[in-house]
């Protein structure tokens, strides 16, 4: 019992910092928009990274409070608001790999200044804390195929929106017609193309089928593993 509250304690601390440091990286980032090379700080919404944070940051406030709120108190509203996590988390996560990975190597090159206070906490504390609470949190339910695909409608909406400002030229605060380079439409390589001009070296249409095959490949142990903790948890009440 002991070790409950303890656990519980925790993950309301966690959430807590989940939510500082999502919305908060987010709005500091705002002060940083200059200083990152931005025309406006409400370009900074245009971008991924932006909108992932502000997704899981609100999510989990929500889930913070609703033991207050008639909508989410009943075993219904928990349900879903626990499958808008788990999708929320896989986007958050994707920023974090995303980024650490593939974006900010390229900061060598003079891109951009990559670890700046709002983007360590955006791109780093909360994926993190957001992955280790998703697990920690003792409410949970057992998540399906179903919810595995949900996680690509985040992700797949937001290469439409950003595919759609390409075409139509708009302006993403730096000069550029397109958020990542990956989202180029127009880059040496476009759509379906290849090119030798880095970091264009594939057309879009295969980053944004690499970028699904990476959300599954995390959503899919994401639901896996859930079940395995509830699988012992299921066991040990049952002792």
């Amino acid at each position: 019992m002991l070790k409950n509250d303890l656990l519980k304690k925790f993950s309301f601390v966690i959430k807590m910092f989940i939510v500082l440091s999502s919305i908060g990286g987010v709005i500091l980032s705002f002060f940083y928009a200059e200083f990152d090379g931005y025309s406006h700080w409400a370009a900074r919404l245009m971008y991924f990274t932006g909108l992932s944070n502000i997704w899981i940051g609100f999510c989990v406030a929500v889930i913070l409070v609703s033991p207050y709120i008639k909508a989410f108190s009943t075993e219904e509203g928990k349900r879903r608001l626990y499958v808008l996590r788990y999708v929320f988390t896989v986007s958050i996560t994707v920023t974090g790999i995303v980024y650490c990975f593939i974006l900010a190597p390229f900061a060598e090159k003079g891109q951009f200044v990559p670890w700046t206070a709002p983007s360590v906490l955006t791109h780093v504390i909360a994926p993190l804390l957001s992955l280790i609470d998703f697990f920690l949190d003792e409410y949970k339910i057992r998540l399906n195929k179903t919810h595995v695909v949900l996680c690509a409608i985040p992700p797949l909406c937001y290469f439409t929106f950003a595919g759609i400002l390409n075409i139509l030229d708009v302006d993403f605060g730096k000069g550029e017609t397109y958020p990542y380079f990956f989202l180029n439409l127009k880059s040496p390589a476009g759509i379906f193309g290849f090119s030798d001009t880095p970091p264009f070296v594939m057309g879009s249409f295969y980053w944004i089928v690499l970028f699904l095959f990476m959300i599954f490949t995390i959503a899919a142990p994401y639901a896996v593993l859930t079940s395995i903790i509830l699988d012992k948890r299921d066991k040990k009440t049952s002792l």
